[in-house]
């Protein structure tokens, strides 16, 4: 990061992201709290500290928050002073720098860590090489599945484009990001699982628990996603119509996050890490690019958000059909068809305008999702008393409704 950003080779920062030279000590910063932030979270992953790895970003958040609540009621001093803008600009990052530097020491200070110069012996160094090493080409290649779209809009449509498609982007990525908790959870089991060989555990995970993943995540999104273009637009104003627009076309990666996150946890433990990281992601990212080409200088920024989505569906069918293939279960199996009826359910989501009409398609959806998992008896009344029970009274209807005797 020393490198790319003092030496600046080729002018890059100008050229790629339109980001000027006197701010590339902002560009660190943000790079360094990036890193911090990673630190933090793998080590309490590691340690099974889930509230805090839940609560931590929250925290962080909330301070950083209050301090540009304060900047804001300075803006026009701010701006009145040009000179000093990439000073400041450098002072929020390096704020969120070091509340993440706090962060990522107290979890190292509460497992009174020792600091050694001791050398690993060649031979942990070269298992870890070998499982690491495909992780420096995968960054980059991961970055450009996740990038392309913003340097493809800027060439042809300029940074106004970049502009509205980048809070529907950033907004999808959020919600792409949740099913993170639940692998969080499942990622120390599954390690234990294969260090035992114990395949039982694993096959139930495929063959069971992710078919009822993937109902009830379709359960939760559906009524999200009907409210969010109009809760996208609401906060964002008139000027950003065309951002509602996006999402709710982006909105169609949801289904299959959910089989995103716990394929790549099991190509992960089953030490396949290039294949997941670099081969279907590279797959992703030439379906997005090609997609992406074709249509934005067709139909414009609109084409952006369909390659988005072609890249996201080919890589989440890819990842549960490798899946399926190694753990040898039926392509025509319920798990299969149970991501497609969701994904079919989000598409005529999609296609259907305004804010009551899409909660009305999303509360038929649900009622389908769940006469499904009824009928199919996906959730047996036994785990389905255990999952309701938190609900009290109206427990017995809700066991009712997605399980039989």
């Amino acid at each position: 990061s020393l490198v790319m950003v003092f030496v600046d080779p080729l002018d890059w920062l100008e050229r790629i992201f339109g980001v000027d030279s006197n701010n590339r000590f902002a560009v660190l910063a943000a790079l360094i709290s990036l890193w911090l932030l990673a630190e933090t979270q793998t080590v309490q992953q590691a340690q099974e500290r889930y509230q805090r790895m839940a609560w931590t970003p929250v925290m962080v958040d909330g301070v950083y928050i209050v301090v540009l609540a304060s900047i804001l009621v300075a803006t026009q001093y701010m701006v009145e002073l040009s000179d000093s803008y990439s000073i400041s600009l450098f002072s929020l990052f390096f704020l969120l720098s070091i509340l993440w530097l706090i962060s990522w020491l107290w979890e190292l200070i509460s497992l009174r860590v020792r600091f050694s110069l001791k050398l690993i012996c060649k031979t942990e160094s070269r298992v870890m090489l070998v499982f690491a090493l495909p992780l420096v080409p995968a960054a980059l290649v991961g970055y450009l599945a996740e990038w392309v779209d913003y340097f493809m809009l800027r060439h042809f449509l300029g940074e106004h484009a970049v502009g509205l498609f980048h809070p529907a982007f950033q907004y999808v990525l959020v919600m792409l990001g949740l099913p993170s908790a639940l692998v969080a959870v499942i990622l120390p089991r599954l390690i234990d699982a294969v260090e035992r060989a114990d395949t039982l555990t694993v096959s139930i995970l495929i063959n069971t628990r992710l078919l009822q993943y993937i109902y009830v995540w379709g359960c939760l999104t559906l009524p999200i996603a009907a409210c969010l273009p109009w809760l996208l637009e609401w906060l964002l104003g008139a000027e950003f119509d065309q951002t509602s627009e996006l999402i709710q076309i982006m909105l169609l990666v949801l289904p299959g996050a959910l089989v995103q996150h716990i394929c790549m946890t099991l190509c992960l433990v089953q030490g396949r890490l290039a294949f997941s990281t670099m081969y279907l992601f590279s797959i992703k990212l030439i379906v997005n690019a090609l997609i992406s080409f074709v249509l934005i200088s067709q139909i414009g920024l609109i084409g952006a958000a369909f390659g988005m989505v072609a890249g996201y569906v080919v890589l989440h069918w890819m990842l549960l059909l490798d899946q399926l293939k190694r753990f040898n279960v039926n392509i025509h199996s319920k798990l299969p068809a149970g991501l497609l009826l969701c994904q079919l359910l989000a598409l005529a989501l999609a296609m259907v305008d305004g804010v009551w009409l899409r909660i009305v398609v999303s509360f038929i959806g649900v009622v389908l999702l769940l006469g499904v998992v009824r009928m199919l008896r996906v959730l047996p009344r036994s785990e389905a008393e255990v999952f309701f029970a938190f609900a009290g009274l109206f427990s017995p209807l809700l066991v009712w409704l997605v399980s039989r005797k």
